[in-house]
């Protein structure tokens, strides 16, 4: 950790947060942690930051401008988060166009599970017309990409056996 520090100082933090949550539980150093990466301008831990906010504190408009402010370095989890407040209107007023929005550009970032949420917007017609064909589309899409990944995977393992 100490290299890590001096090279990637924000990581080291992220790295040092997420085992003060999983080995002690002690949210409010992690959170502490996970602000300073934050302000070093990481994406990641801004937002580790909001979702901590939002779930463990549930202050749902400060959670909100974190991961809004991830969401503008493009990081796909908090625009899955970002979905989430505004089809909830948690810390902003409801808005399933945002929503939708919000899960889209989540998916174009790389966040698979926004295909998810998005076959359940399809299936209950959250934002969009109800359109079963539409949500199974979803799934099947992301059925195909996790089993693209995989094969990729068993080829690497493969390859490295040899």
């Amino acid at each position: 950790l100490v290299k890590l520090q001096a090279i990637a100082p924000a990581k080291a933090k992220i790295i040092e947060a997420e085992y003060k949550i999983n080995k002690s539980r002690d949210i409010d150093a992690a959170l502490y942690l996970f602000k300073e990466a934050a302000q070093m301008g990481d994406a990641c831990a801004m937002n580790r930051t909001g979702e901590i906010l939002l779930f463990e504190y549930n202050k749902t408009t400060e959670a909100f401008e974190w991961f809004s402010k991830a969401s503008d370095l493009n990081e796909p989890n908090a625009m899955l988060n970002m979905a989430l407040l505004y089809r909830d209107g948690k810390g902003v007023s409801q808005d399933v166009a945002q929503y939708i929005t919000w899960l889209l550009r989540s998916y174009e970032y790389g966040n698979l599970n926004a295909l998810d949420e998005l076959s359940n917007a399809y299936t209950k017609g959250i934002g969009v017309s109800q359109d079963y064909n539409q949500a199974l589309r979803y799934i099947d899409l992301k059925q195909d990409i996790a089993h693209d990944r995989y094969s990729y995977l068993l080829k690497m393992a493969e390859i490295e056996k040899q």
